[in-house]
């Protein structure tokens, strides 16, 4: 299924030119407070659109079963990897994929390229044979976090990232592809986007 327009909208706000932008004058879409970078998003579970907002706002909708829902902060990397029979069960014809559990239940892949994001469902039975095998990926919030697997170098690496840092890597690839296959560039720059999150691992 196509990804949402308002979607598209966050993902065009968040990312030009591969950087995280913001207007000069940004302010909290709640109310209207002066906002700086980085700043908090607030998710509108049912359209999937994306609200720039002020940390006081944002707490406003810290609870569980909220309409909208703030995003968590925090990326990491996980340590766990997908066996090639995992990999092939979730049936993705590209390299790099996000996944994304929602709270009703449906499990979606997108797949960033050119034109943004292109969705379809994963099989349920697949994601559930994958994530009683690895235990952090129970551990993912529904809605709010994106499972990104990248595969377009020889290792696969595996992150969980909040929705708005899975969109602004889409905005990246987006913004960079040239060819069929995206170019070396699409890599740098998913290289670039993944390397503070291995660093992160690496201290932890």
């Amino acid at each position: 299924m196509p990804m949402q327009a308002t979607s598209i909208r966050a993902l065009r706000r968040l990312t030009v030119d591969g950087k995280a932008r913001q207007a000069p004058h940004s302010e909290c879409e709640f109310c209207s407070e002066p906002l700086g970078e980085p700043h908090e998003h607030v998710l509108e579970v049912g359209t999937g659109g994306l609200a720039c907002s002020c940390t006081a706002c944002a707490l406003l909708f810290d609870r569980p079963g909220q309409e909208r829902r703030r995003l968590p902060r925090d990326a990491r990397a996980l340590a766990d990897r997908l066996t090639d029979r995992e990999w092939a069960s979730l049936e993705i014809p590209v390299k790099l994929a996000m996944i994304t559990v929602h709270s009703n239940g449906v499990v979606s892949a997108g797949y960033p390229g050119p034109g943004g994001v292109a969705r379809a469902v994963v099989a349920p039975e697949a994601w559930m044979a994958i994530s009683a095998a690895h235990a952090a990926l129970q551990e993912m919030q529904a809605d709010l976090e994106c499972l990104v697997i990248n595969r377009m170098e020889a290792a696969e690496e595996m992150f969980v990232t909040p929705l708005d840092q899975a969109y602004r890597l889409a905005g990246l690839v987006r913004r960079h592809w040239q060819g069929l296959s995206g170019g070396p560039e699409v890599r740098r720059q998913v290289q670039d986007f993944c390397a503070p999150l291995r660093r992160r691992r690496a201290d932890a």
